[in-house]
């Protein structure tokens, strides 16, 4: 199933809006990560400003499966009868990505790297009320240019 399918928007959306922190180069906290991680830019576009790629270490990715229970189901359902957002699956669905964002920095951390160029969100509807979760990119040592 396509983005588009399981969260209603196209890509260029879900990339622009989804994570402005990502095009920015912002470093994304997230209680999965330890204070102690080396913080990693991780960016949607294929270079830095102001850094120069001297090393590429390969292709990272971060993945989560989230879930809805029982109640988000029946709430989601009635909103989406009457219209209107699902605010505890828009909830789920950012809980996802930031696991996710975790994931692939701790790989990039793992190889090396001090960023993550090319960013990209997936998801994919894996059974009734389980969504996968997947951002890959290409994980980079740079410098200051």
């Amino acid at each position: 199933m396509s983005r588009a399918g399981v969260v209603g928007v196209d890509r260029a959306t879900v990339d622009a809006t989804a994570h402005p922190e990502t095009l920015l180069g912002v470093f994304i906290d997230h209680p999965r990560s330890p204070a102690c991680m080396t913080e990693i830019t991780i960016t949607t576009t294929d270079s830095i400003d102001g850094r120069e790629v001297v090393e590429y270490c390969g292709l990272v990715s971060g993945e989560a499966v989230i879930g809805a229970n029982i109640v988000s189901d029946i709430a989601g359902g009635i909103r989406d009868i009457v219209g209107g957002r699902s605010g505890s699956y828009e909830k789920k669905i950012e809980t996802g990505r930031q696991e996710a964002l975790a994931d692939l920095r701790a790989e990039a951390e793992g190889v090396g790297a001090d960023a993550v160029v090319g960013a990209a969100f997936d998801y994919e509807e894996m059974a009734e009320g389980m969504l996968w979760v997947n951002v890959a990119g290409t994980a980079v040592q740079t410098r200051r240019a």
